[in-house]
């Protein structure tokens, strides 16, 4: 029996693409203007402080998931798959998450209060709750766009806000340098992005209200509720190391090293945040139609993961040491030798967050679940000895096995729905990206640019003669470089 592959083209790939560069635009100016302050903060406040800032960060972060309890994936889905339901969705969606930004924010106080002992520090978390709220809210937005397909909103609102926090944060620096002040900042810059944008909402997309009806409330509830658990399940190894590290270990400046080879992660995982987002509505488009294209999506993005995440790491392993202390000073020596082991979790994340979204667009949300619980779980039971044995390495280590667990057993349940060809998009792909890292590693001694080249020729040429680049990739670009060339020269 043949095995067709689906042409990706048309009004769904127009869709994506067209959200996609909105969205990524939006984490453009995300990335530059977060990278700027982070490197202005972690000078100025040296690698203590700024360690104990992106703690509370993590933290706070760590219940965002819980405030959001799966309702920006369940809006996304109903409303990819039937607009004209969409507005009585976000009514109700709204209300929930109103009532679940309630519940994680006293969740959070009273953790908070229990867990944190050092009083500075206690104070800093209890201000990152307004942080929690806004940022919630906020998402609520952004999540309005995505579903709706508009996300030159969300665009906008990146461009306004972002840059508006970087200012007044170095307003403060300058003036005070005081890091209390700074996470004041960030928590109400977060508050006025979440009342810009429901006005934007109510002027441009539907008339906000809230759904006070149990029978309404209580099935988007039920199908939100495991993929509210399963994100933040998913969110423990990614936000859990500097937790963890925090609590088991070090209270110092190895902290600051830790969390800012983290802060590299954080900065390029928006890519694939983006583009799983922006591809739900479609994906659930292609799920109700059967049309294979998720399947195509799937493998696509297993083999660019695998290509694009190793030539990363390569690339931070080799300059990351030399950058680091030139952007940021000697003081983060240690933190430049993270930067490649960190990047390296791009592979498991990327490709976890893709697979997921297929799988929800198929409403499989229970084995979403079982997947998240399964890395959780690991990373649970191993985090404390990794990093009291292997210290900031471990929690890298134990952070990046739990991802790949997620993402082996969300190929798993993948299967028994779609014919994944693995040889093509799984083996063939990650025995080049582990070739080139053991070229890489064993030439590093001699020269690290040397290791670098020719670990990324030996990447790439044998990825050409195994044929990992598939003539539906090249179809696939065709068809966006096609469509965004029309787009810069119609001025659209």
């Amino acid at each position: 029996m043949t095995r067709l592959t689906p042409v990706v083209d048309g009004r769904g790939v127009a869709s994506l693409v067209r959200n996609l560069t909105y969205l990524l635009g939006g984490r453009g100016v995300y990335f530059v203007t977060r990278s700027l302050y982070a490197v202005i903060l972690a000078r100025v406040f040296g690698p203590q402080v700024y360690g104990m800032i992106n703690y509370g960060i993590a933290w706070y972060l760590l219940f965002l998931p819980l405030t959001k309890m799966g309702l920006d994936v369940v809006l996304s889905r109903d409303v990819g798959q039937n607009r004209g339901e969409g507005d009585q969705t976000a009514a109700i969606t709204l209300t929930l998450q109103i009532v679940s930004v309630t519940l994680a924010t006293v969740a959070y106080c009273i953790l908070s209060w229990f867990i944190e002992d050092d009083p500075p520090l206690r104070l800093m978390v209890f201000v990152f709750a307004f942080a929690l709220i806004g940022r919630s809210l906020a998402l609520w937005t952004e999540n309005v766009y995505t579903a709706y397909e508009v996300n030159e909103y969300s665009f906008r609102q990146q461009s306004i806000f972002r840059p508006l926090e970087i200012a007044l944060g170095l307003v403060a620096v300058i003036i005070w340098r005081e890091a209390l002040l700074v996470v004041v900042i960030h928590g109400l810059v977060w508050c006025l992005q979440a009342l810009y944008g429901l006005a934007v909402i109510r002027r441009r997309l539907f008339t906000l209200r809230l759904n006070k009806n149990y029978s309404d409330l209580r099935p988007i509830f039920l199908q939100g509720f495991p993929l509210g658990i399963a994100m933040l399940l998913m969110a423990l190894p990614y936000q859990g190391p500097l937790i963890f590290f925090r609590h088991f270990t070090s209270h110092g400046d190895t902290l600051g090293q830790l969390a800012l080879a983290m802060q590299v992660f954080f900065m390029f995982f928006h890519i694939p945040l983006a583009l799983g987002s922006v591809s739900l509505p479609v994906l659930s488009r292609a799920a109700a139609r059967e049309d294979g294209k998720d399947r195509v999506f799937a493998e696509t993005v297993l083999r660019f993961s695998l290509f694009f995440g190793t030539a990363l790491s390569l690339l931070g392993a080799a300059l990351g040491p030399w950058l680091t202390v030139q952007i940021f000073g000697k003081s983060y020596t240690q933190a430049g030798t993270l930067v490649g082991p960190v990047l390296l979790l791009m592979i498991p994340w990327s490709a976890g967050h893709a697979l997921m979204r297929v799988l929800i667009a198929r409403k499989l949300d229970f084995p979403v679940l079982i997947c998240a619980l399964i890395g959780a779980a690991f990373f649970s039971l191993t985090i404390s000895e990794a990093v009291l044995r292997y210290d900031a390495v471990g929690a890298i280590g134990s952070a990046g096995t739990a991802m790949v667990l997620t993402m082996l057993s969300l190929i798993f349940f993948l299967r028994g729905h779609l014919a994944l060809d693995l040889r093509a998009s799984l083996i063939k792909p990650g025995l080049m990206a582990l070739s080139a890292i053991g070229i890489f590693y064993a030439l590093h001694a001699v020269s690290p640019l040397l290791s670098l080249l020719v670990a990324l020729v030996t990447q790439a040429v044998g990825c050409y003669l195994f044929a990992c680049l598939t003539p539906q990739d090249m179809v696939g670009f065709s068809h966006f470089f096609r469509w965004v060339a029309k787009k810069i020269f119609s001025g659209k």
